[in-house]
């Protein structure tokens, strides 16, 4: 058994591409994410990764398999992650790098 005491809670998401090498340097430039582990797998992809921001902390993956997107609900695929920032001047330069980095606004 695990024991949890004196542990803050902690929320790690971890997402599928198709390029993980090539979407591991858009975060990075994009939300101004550090990505802190890297293991490449024998396919020219990610094994596994570590991307954090503050203490925000995401894991990417290479999806070699049948990758399929999400259907769309309306605008969204019904479910999302969101990385809050402390001020609002934040949001608007994360907000601007990402649509720089081609990002697209919705």
């Amino acid at each position: 058994m695990t024991t949890t005491e004196n542990r803050q809670a902690a929320l790690h998401s971890y997402f599928a591409y198709r390029d993980a090498p090539a979407a591991l340097r858009w975060l990075e430039r994009a939300f101004g994410f550090e990505t802190t582990l890297e293991f490449p797998d024998d396919n020219g992809g990610i094994m596994h990764s570590e991307l954090r921001r503050g203490d925000a902390a995401i894991m990417v993956f290479s999806d070699h398999g049948n990758y399929d997107r999400p259907a769309l609900r309306g605008e969204t695929v019904g479910h999302g992650t969101y990385l809050s920032v402390g001020t609002d001047s934040e949001v608007d330069e994360v907000y601007a790098t990402a649509v720089e980095a081609g990002a697209t606004s919705v």
